[in-house]
């Protein structure tokens, strides 16, 4: 199979870095500024390949690294260019690299295209001409670029890990990316490539998408979207892709005034509400709404295993009022919420306590909640259940009273994942009462389901709205081949 021609720039074997500043680093945060972040975070990620700071005058290294004067004085070809210098020296930087031969060059700068000032257009379209000139693949102008590739080792925030994982994520917004990685490392999630990529005046998301298509570490894509220049080719791409690995689309800018804050930020071209309604049940691409959503969302297609396969949900947990909730958010995304056999809910009565429980869907019952086996046994039954598709549980924890119940709960939870043939099933687990002990057990339990093929979230609602993203998903795949 032949490199794909964006292979370089997510594995470059060297980095200039143009628009350095010579005062280093600032020592309240010990961060630098400008292109000198670029070679800072790269170096503490460990990079491995050739790294050159770009300063017309500097005499002493910057950190580290003697400065070339100019791309010029690099001996060896460059496949990635950082450019950091203002807007108005970009086009002078962009001709030095095609006569070196730089491959690609991100451009950090804003002031381009999505401040709507003619100044800033022109120089938007100068830089295109360039770049098309000398065949260089630009991500940008007015982005973080390559914010996270750990495989590579290249990052530009120091706290992040370099273990690689298996979610993409392709952004206009830069300060977006830094929020879902964090966010995500938070709900268990890696990632293979994270990148911002601003005006995308000449790679554009499709460019990404299409690499990541083949790209063997990446198996969930993720986008956040403010605009998108090609509409056909884009579509045509989202629904070619997603029927090989999912992707997720955060879309913003779709009202008025998002669409107005997605020009002033990006330069995006947005189109309407309708628009999008029709390309996402055209591509079914799968659509979210808020960081928390992707999260969960990429969290569930990550870990929830087997993917369910029809939409009927059987729910068990305590509470009358919880209860009514929960089927009115199931009603509301698409669930549905099936009565459960005679048989089931007889299996059920014989091991709960029947005052104060319903047995239909939901199974509800407070004194459930205080026993580890009942829960356990629960799951079992409703395994068994032919009406559904797929279980929800909700417990908590803080009613076991024990260390050695959440134990057991754990412990019985993991064996049935083990089960050949079982039924997907995702959890709420939250310990709101418990000393330190059982807080730790409770931590434990929670980082070891997932990873078992039972995914965990913090409320009943954002449990609901992934499983039915990925009950569209499985549906739209049934359809489509």
């Amino acid at each position: 199979m032949a490199e794909h021609r964006l292979e370089r720039l997510f594995k470059p074997r060297s980095i200039a870095v143009v628009g350095i500043s010579v005062k280093g680093k600032d020592p309240a945060s010990g961060w630098a500024a400008g292109g000198g972040q670029y070679v800072q975070q790269y170096q503490r990620l460990g990079y491995e390949g050739k790294i050159y700071p770009i300063h017309p005058t500097a005499e002493e290294p910057i950190f580290g690294i003697g400065p070339a004067k100019n791309l010029s004085e690099v001996p060896e070809p460059i496949d990635l260019c950082v450019i950091g210098v203002g807007p108005k020296n970009v086009p002078d930087v962009l001709e030095e690299c095609a006569k070196v031969g730089v491959k690609f060059a991100h451009i950090f700068t804003a002031g381009f295209s999505e401040s709507g000032e003619p100044e800033g257009i022109a120089l938007e379209n100068k830089i295109k001409e360039i770049a098309k000139k000398g065949n260089i693949g630009i991500i940008g102008p007015n982005c973080m670029g390559l914010a996270y590739v750990p495989s590579a080792k290249l990052s530009i925030w120091p706290i992040l890990p370099p273990k690689p994982g298996p979610v993409a994520y392709l952004s206009q917004s830069g300060v977006n990316c830094f929020q879902f990685i964090t966010y995500g490392l938070g709900q268990g999630l890696l990632f293979s490539k994270v990148v911002s990529f601003g005006n995308a005046a000449v790679l554009d998301s499709t460019d990404y998408l299409d690499y990541l298509a083949q790209d063997p570490e990446t198996k969930v894509i993720c986008m956040y979207v403010e605009g998108i220049k090609d509409g056909p080719r884009f579509t045509k791409l989202v629904k070619e892709v997603n029927t090989k690995k999912p992707v997720i689309m955060w879309k913003s800018g779709v009202s008025a005034a998002g669409s107005r804050a997605a020009a002033s930020h990006t330069g995006a071209l947005t189109g309407s509400e309708q628009v999008w309604d029709a390309f996402f049940k055209q591509t079914g691409a799968v659509r979210v709404s808020s960081l928390e959503e992707l999260t969960d969302v990429a969290m569930t297609f990550l870990y929830l295993k087997p993917a369910p396969k029809g939409k009927r949900i059987g729910v068990m947990l305590g509470g009358g009022g919880y209860s009514v909730q929960t089927a009115d958010i199931c009603s509301s995304e698409g669930l549905e919420l099936p009565i459960f056999t005679k048989e089931t809910q007889d299996k059920l009565k014989s091991f709960i306590t029947v005052v104060g429980a319903g047995f239909k869907n939901p199974l509800d019952s407070e004194p459930m909640a205080e026993r580890a086996e009942a829960m356990s046994d629960a799951v079992l039954t409703l395994n068994n259940e032919p009406n559904i598709d797929v279980i929800a549980m909700s417990t908590e924890l803080g009613f076991l009273r024990g260390v050695e119940k959440i134990n057991l709960l754990k412990d019985n939870l993991l064996k049935f994942a083990q089960e050949p043939n079982h039924k997907p099933l995702a959890a709420i687990m939250d310990i709101a009462m418990g000393n330190k002990e059982m807080k730790e057990a409770a931590d434990e339990m929670k980082k070891l389901l997932p990873r078992a093929g039972i995914p965990t979230y913090r409320t009943m609602a954002r449990l609901i709205r992934s499983v039915a993203k990925i009950a569209e998903y499985q549906a739209f795949l049934q359809k489509a081949g």
